[in-house]
């Protein structure tokens, strides 16, 4: 990369972290007759949402720090006078996604009274001055979680787009030693995993089922959920159109998960090797 693609690459990602309120102004270039600071990016692919296609052949114009126009290079006007970016050959995203985090810290309790200005700089810490817009929170007290989102939604607190990932079912006998004595929802069957799951889903605020299909009962031994288990319960959320995670502990577990049709692993697994297939296999199932 030549020094000057590099510096562009700089300054595309310091507007990114200030398009998400995580930095100062987006630029300190040009102005236009109208003395306003403006940035324009352009023939980056543009990614402007997980659920819409890229765009080829972008342009994103900043004004004053803030993002007022983005979409096809020849669509978008580039006010006189602004600083303007080669972005050919790079991205740019609309923030980051982490899809996996945990507000059980106590700095996050109880959510419903905690000063917006403190649950608003502990965001900031955690999350949004990295350029972080979304997360998915992968086993937290759901109450809890769901007053912070609503709090974040009214506007009241400045924060991340949350998912909620919940149920933490285990297998029989399978809650996570760390956790003892408490104990996570065991699932026992087909049947009373759809059942458990539905009931969990009918809570409302749910955006996905989280599974243990491979739990780490004690330093010594991962109790893995039987497949026709796991599909039940993948099948019982995916009626009711909510994803499914998987935290597989071992490749057991993994297979597990692959098998019974999940769609996320949370996170890998440190106890022992992948099977060599399990990554094609993973690919092929769209894991």
């Amino acid at each position: 990369m030549t020094h000057t693609r590099r510096a562009a690459l700089q300054r595309i990602i310091a507007f990114g972290l200030a398009a998400v309120g995580c930095g100062g102004p987006a630029t300190s270039g040009s102005r236009t007759p109208e003395g306003r600071d403006a940035l324009a990016i352009l023939g980056a692919r543009i990614y402007p949402s997980s659920s819409e296609p890229p765009i080829a052949n972008g342009a994103v114009i900043a004004t004053d720090g803030l993002i007022t126009s983005v979409g096809p290079r020849d669509g978008v006007r580039v006010p006189a006078g602004a600083t303007v970016l080669d972005g050919a050959g790079l991205s740019v995203t609309a923030g980051f996604w982490n899809t996996h985090v945990h507000f059980t810290e106590a700095k996050w309790r109880p959510a419903e009274s905690v000063p917006a200005a403190e649950l608003t700089a502990a965001l900031r810490a955690m999350l949004t001055r990295w350029g972080v817009v979304r997360v998915v929170d992968t086993g937290s007290l759901p109450p809890n979680t769901l007053a912070l989102r609503r709090r974040i939604e009214s506007g009241e607190v400045a924060g991340p787009q949350i998912m909620l990932a919940s149920g933490s079912f285990v297998p029989v006998n399978g809650s996570p030693f760390y956790l003892l004595p408490s104990r996570l929802p065991e699932l026992t069957s087909p049947e009373q995993a759809e059942r458990a799951v539905d009931w969990i889903l009918d809570l409302g605020g749910i955006d996905a089922i989280k599974l243990f299909t491979g739990s780490v009962a004690s330093r010594q031994s991962i109790v893995v959920m039987p497949v026709e288990i796991v599909r039940a319960a993948v099948g019982a959320a995916h009626r009711r159109g909510k994803l499914v995670f998987s935290h597989p502990s071992n490749n057991a577990g993994a297979l597990a998960a692959l098998e019974g049709g999940v769609d996320v692993l949370a996170h890998t697994f440190p106890s022992g090797e992948w099977e060599r297939e399990l990554p094609r296999r993973m690919r092929e199932a769209n894991m």
